[in-house]
Formats: structure tokens, C-alpha cells, sequence
């Protein structure tokens, strides 16, 4: 009886010790990644979830402080129903429309309503209704669902599309492993599920529900359990990285079909990226007969919302005014009539 109590005894210290050795490697090789707080750490969420699109933005008023050279100055951030992002004192939607998809950029992230670029173009085209659906984290493919949903909606053609592109938006539409992570603590609303394509085996687009990071038990407390937890995440995720350009082309052309399919055009606003992926943009735009503008800025690092790592307001100036230029070739400024 002894000699058994001592033998499991003996393997239960064992296996304790393995399992701190692994421990003590797992923290020292691995220097486990530390957690980021949330983006909109202490302040008013903005997401909810949303069965199809992942989140969206939350219906409201919110306002977060100026900070660094901006202290002082309230940041005031208005959403309409159904996700839309003020861009009027008020929601007049009795008017042709153009409807505006993107990310944070076109969202206008810590910028406040009437210095955002769709705002601005409202401002200028009064005629029509500026419909924003940007909304952070997106990529092509939410905003080709946010597009569709519209559609689906019975609203009448709009006038034209406007989609916001930054090169970040190839890598969120095929939600690799580092993605995913990044979604796991990117909000104070929790872990973030995101709808993602690929290429199948036969070359088609393939649309996929919602994923998302698991957080396994003591992930927080044991970095060996983080560090196994990676392992399985980049594992059940390989492959999804090297599509995302293929992917991208496909979504763009979905988003050229969707909007001809209801007779409205379409325009692609390039607002960041790297020179490589814009050359291709440009480049991939032209042969498919899609219309596509460069509205980079050279020293774009320098314009941010202090303390908030966005474009601020004077690149969003920048963006309506060189996407205002386009528009005119669709909208008289005078009149509001699509040409």
C-alpha cells in the first residue's frame, strides 16, 4: 500500500514539476506577450455585436477628451440607427444618397462629427444624404456586408459608393491568427468575432461566419497555456495570410458587381496605404473598370489625433476635398443630381 501511495505521490510531483519547468520556459523563451489595453481603454464603447458583420457601431452620443496638444477639447462622436455615423446635425435621409463604407478612417475614429471627410462632403453636396457606414476594424468584406445589408434594406439606389481603403484591410479580410488576437482586446466590448473570406480550391471567393480568438482557463495567469493556445490558433488559421491579396481583388470586384447589380457606381478611395499595395490597387482598379482615387498623404504619421494614433482633422480635409473632386464627376455640387 505504501509503495503505491509513494509511486503516485512520486508522479504527481513529477508532473508538477514538468509542468513549472515548462512554465519557467514557456516565460523566459517566449516573453510572453504583454496585453495591450483596449483602444478605447476608459472611454465610452462604441461597438456592439452584430450576428453578421461582427459589431457594429452603437447608436449615440459620446464624448472623449482632447488629449496632448488637444487637451481641453471635447471629441463628440455621434451615431444614428443602424450604425450609421453622423454626418449632419440631424439624419435627413429624404433625399438621393451616397453611401460611404470603410473602416475607422471613414469612420472617423476620435474625430469629431463635422471634421470628418464624409461630414465635410455632406456639407458640399447638400442635395444628397452622406450615408457613413465606416466603422473600425472593418475590412473590404464588412464593408461589402454593410453594403448588402443596405441593399437588402429596400433603400433605393444611391447615387454612388465610396469605399474607403487602407492597406490593413487586405490582412482583416482573411483573419489570420494575428488578427484575431488583436481582436481579443481591442475593445472594451469584449472579444471581437469577425466575419473573413478565402480562396478555394477551385479559385473561387469563399464568404465564412464569425470567428474569433478563444481565451482559454489561466491563459492570463500561465504563459505555457498562452503560449500552446497561440500555437493552436496559428495552426487552425495557416494559410489564410498569403490570400490576402487574391482575396482583396475578389472583394473588390463583389463590390463592383453589387454596385452595378443596382445601378450605382462606385468609387474607391485609396486614404493609406503602402506604396506596393496602392500601385497594385491602382493598377488591378484600371483593368477591371473600376474607379479609384489616391487620396494619401505623404506625411500622414505626422497628422494624428493626439494621443489617439488616427488621421486628424486636417487630413480628413484633405480626403473630401480629393474625394470631392471625384464626386463631382457623378454629383453637381449646385443641383445634387447624379450626372
Amino acid at each position: 500500500m505504501r509503495t503505491w501511495i509513494f509511486g503516485v505521490a512520486t508522479l504527481v510531483v513529477a508532473t508538477l514539476l514538468a509542468l513549472a519547468g515548462a512554465e519557467a520556459i514557456a516565460r523566459t523563451a517566449l516573453a510572453v506577450r504583454q496585453t495591450r489595453p483596449p483602444l478605447d481603454d476608459g472611454l465610452p464603447v462604441l461597438q456592439e455585436p452584430d450576428e453578421v458583420l461582427g459589431w457594429r457601431n452603437k447608436a449615440g452620443s459620446v464624448v472623449w477628451p482632447g488629449r496632448g496638444e488637444d487637451g481641453g477639447k471635447d471629441i463628440r462622436m455621434t451615431f444614428w440607427a443602424d450604425g450609421l455615423r453622423a454626418t449632419a446635425p440631424a439624419p435627413e435621409l429624404d433625399r438621393p444618397q451616397v453611401v460611404v463604407i470603410g473602416c475607422s478612417y471613414t469612420q472617423g475614429w476620435a474625430v469629431t462629427d463635422a471634421e470628418t471627410y464624409p461630414w465635410r462632403l455632406q456639407a458640399e453636396f447638400p442635395s444628397h444624404a452622406f450615408l457613413n457606414y465606416g466603422t473600425a476594424g472593418y475590412g473590404t468584406y464588412q464593408s461589402l456586408l454593410a453594403l448588402e445589408r443596405y441593399f437588402a434594406a429596400g433603400h433605393d439606389s444611391p447615387a454612388l459608393v465610396i469605399y474607403g481603403f487602407i492597406d490593413y484591410h487586405e490582412e482583416r479580410n482573411v483573419a489570420p491568427a494575428g488578427w484575431l488576437k488583436a481582436l481579443a482586446t481591442a475593445s472594451r466590448a469584449g472579444t471581437l468575432s469577425v466575419p473573413f473570406v478565402s480562396i478555394g480550391a477551385d479559385g473561387n471567393l469563399e464568404r465564412h461566419r464569425l470567428d474569433r480568438a478563444n481565451s482559454w482557463p489561466l491563459r492570463s495567469h500561465l504563459a505555457s497555456v498562452a503560449a500552446i493556445e497561440d500555437r493552436v490558433l496559428e495552426f487552425r488559421t495557416r494559410g489564410r495570410l498569403e490570400q490576402r491579396r487574391q482575396a482583396t481583388d475578389r472583394l473588390l470586384l463583389e463590390l463592383q458587381r453589387v454596385t452595378r447589380d443596382h445601378g450605382s457606381d462606385l468609387l474607391v478611395a485609396i486614404l493609406e496605404s503602402r506604396d506596393e499595395a496602392k500601385e497594385h490597387v491602382v493598377t488591378f482598379a484600371a483593368q477591371k473598370g473600376i474607379e479609384a482615387v489616391d487620396c494619401t498623404v505623404p506625411n500622414q504619421d505626422e497628422l494624428q489625433v493626439p494621443g489617439y494614433s488616427h488621421p486628424d482633422r486636417r487630413i480628413n480635409a484633405h480626403w473630401a476635398q480629393c474625394i470631392g473632386d471625384r464626386v463631382r464627376g457623378h454629383l453637381s455640387p449646385s443641383t445634387g443630381d447624379a450626372k
